[in-house]
């Protein structure tokens, strides 16, 4: 048996060098990573952009308030239809999201926009989305609305009509496709 040449626990000859086995072994190292990373970041990017189907669900009472403390009332919120866009200056995609809105404001000044911060500093967090949205923001106080809806991360986009949730949109709008069917 030359030197290239191994016999294995089973008295397989293998034709391979040190080098050549750790070559291969790192290839399929690589290869599964790779794989990894592509499953789930596919898979992840799904659950994350997946829009809601139609909900019909009623949207709970609420106390919102802006950087003064005045509440927005209720009705306002029970009266046509609207957006309510849940999102915080921490969000690592917040200026992207704002970007997308200010487009949203400007094909669709039909519909009333309503900026909501579920949790966080009040007062940075209202003067810092001040600063990026071109639509009044609140604070939601004791964080009972995000709450009632099971709001727990950011960006959320609700679509209201006459105090009923229609859809709603997990996720930022970064995507082109995204981005035209929340148009519509």
């Amino acid at each position: 048996m030359g030197h290239d040449e191994m016999k294995s626990a089973s008295g397989i000859v293998l034709w391979m060098t040190p080098f050549q086995a750790f070559a291969l072994a790192a290839l399929f190292t690589i290869t599964f990573c790779v794989s990894f990373v592509l499953f789930y970041s596919f898979h992840a990017e799904k659950e994350e952009t997946q829009d809601q189907p139609e909900m019909n669900l009623p949207l709970p009472d609420a106390v919102l308030v802006d950087e003064a403390d005045r509440v927005l009332p209720n009705s306002a919120l029970r009266t046509g239809k609207l957006i309510l866009v849940f999102v915080t200056p921490d969000c690592k995609a917040f200026l992207k999201e704002a970007e997308f809105l200010r487009e949203v404001v400007r094909k669709r000044p039909d519909i009333p926009i309503y900026g909501i911060i579920p949790f966080g500093d009040k007062d940075r967090a209202l003067q810092e989305a001040k600063a990026h949205f071109p639509f009044k923001v609140f604070y939601d106080q004791n964080q009972h609305l995000a709450a009632k809806l099971g709001i727990n991360r950011v960006p959320i986009k609700l679509f209201v009509e006459d105090g009923t949730i229609k859809r709603g949109w997990g996720g930022a709008m970064i995507q082109q496709a995204r981005k035209e069917r929340f148009l519509r």
